[in-house]
């Protein structure tokens, strides 16, 4: 008996869908999509952000992305020459650099993103109040199997060059987001200069005093916006030191945060009441996220591919609790200081040694054993000579 691919939609997510609109996009799905790709597609309407998926089915995420939250998006009037209604604009999910975006060729707004076997629409086109929502749809899809059926040769040209463009946008966040920091402090001392010389004609006691304090300022605020030019080098030459880390697999950068992808951590150590060998524990890749602010104590850690099955801490890593949040010690004020000199090569070193060690001699640590796998394959436990 042949089994004969289908679209399912998936039911849990319905958020003001009429049964009409379900059946156009099931019958857009089946007739535009499913003869290309020939496997189950489901069809799931979100309102969240969802990890990609990678269990043999086609998935399409509508109003969702990968990763982040929806908000106000600038939409344009029209996308494929089709109304958006977009009088008083939408909330939708932001184009999240790591899949190929899609847009209707006529702007430059990314409205779809593929990644891997999933096909994420940013925006909620499903609503009734979007008229005209199942014919973009239809649309997202014919530019889908464009995508999708583009010959091999085509296809590795295509990925050089988006991974390119998308290193370049880095790059240009990155430098954009330390000298964010410059601007807000630049307004600042601006706003102070602006307070002190209006006291002059107040305060007449202190106007030696706040003549000294306006000039100190001039001086600093000159020496800021001149070191704001010379340091933009800097900054690239930092970011290139770390995304040619051992162990880092990508960078991005947004207006107050630099996220590190990291590559696949090992911890290797000895085990209590194990003599002197080591074994090797898999933990998986982790997300690191770095505040510019240095808020939350300035560095987050997120596991991505192999969470542990604790309760608080041994979810993320043994000494990272459930939100992220590190045992640091006495490096947490190093972290601080690097930060601050926007020395993210020197942090990423520091956050990869962190996420390789374990401390028996904690009560989170020494449960390791039972939350990570050894390594089976290639060394499972390593002599200590």
């Amino acid at each position: 008996m042949i089994n004969i691919p289908q679209v399912v939609i998936n039911q849990s997510g319905l958020v003001n869908v009429t049964h009409q609109r379900i059946l156009a996009f099931k019958r857009a799905t089946e007739e535009i999509l499913l003869p290309v790709i020939n496997r189950k597609t489901i069809v799931h309407f979100s309102n969240i952000c969802q990890i990609p998926l990678s269990n043999g089915c086609f998935h399409i995420f509508v109003w969702s992305a990968a990763m982040g939250g929806s908000g106000p998006a600038k939409v344009p009037n029209k996308l494929f020459g089709l109304t958006t209604d977009n009088t008083h604009g939408w909330s939708c999910f932001k184009f999240t650099d790591t899949g190929i975006g899609i847009t209707d060729g006529q702007s430059d707004y990314i409205l779809a993103e593929i990644i891997g076997d999933n096909l994420y629409i940013h925006l909620p086109i499903f609503i009734s109040d979007i008229t005209k929502g199942v014919d973009i749809y239809r649309k997202i899809l014919e530019q889908t199997v464009v995508e999708l059926t583009l010959p091999d040769q085509e296809r590795q040209q295509r990925d050089l060059q988006l991974a390119k463009d998308r290193q370049q946008r880095q790059l240009k966040f990155y430098v954009e987001a330390c000298r964010q920091q410059y601007k807000m402090f630049i307004r600042k001392i601006e706003a102070n200069l602006a307070d002190q010389e209006s006291t002059q004609v107040n305060l007449q006691k202190q106007l030696i005093a706040i003549i000294r304090n306006a000039d100190d300022s001039r001086r600093q605020l000159l020496q800021i916006k001149q070191r704001e030019q010379s340091d933009v080098a800097i900054f690239e030459a930092e970011y290139n030191k770390l995304v040619s880390l051992d162990g880092v697999e990508s960078v991005r950068a947004s207006e107050d945060m630099v996220i590190i992808d990291t590559g696949h951590i090992y911890i290797t150590t000895k085990v209590p009441n194990g003599g002197q060998k080591k074994v090797t524990f898999d933990i998986g890749k982790f997300r690191i996220e770095i505040y510019l602010n240095g808020q939350d104590g300035g560095i987050k850690f997120f596991n991505t591919t192999r969470k542990g099955t604790g309760d608080d801490f041994n979810i993320q890593h043994p000494h990272i609790n459930k939100n992220g949040i590190p045992c640091l010690g006495n490096i947490k004020e190093i972290i601080a200081q690097l930060i601050a000199e926007y020395q993210f090569a020197a942090i990423a070193l520091l956050a990869l040694e962190y996420l390789e060690t374990v401390n028996f001699d904690d009560g989170a640590g020494s449960n390791i054993v039972k939350h990570w796998p050894i390594v089976e394959n290639e060394p499972k436990e390593i002599n200590n000579v």
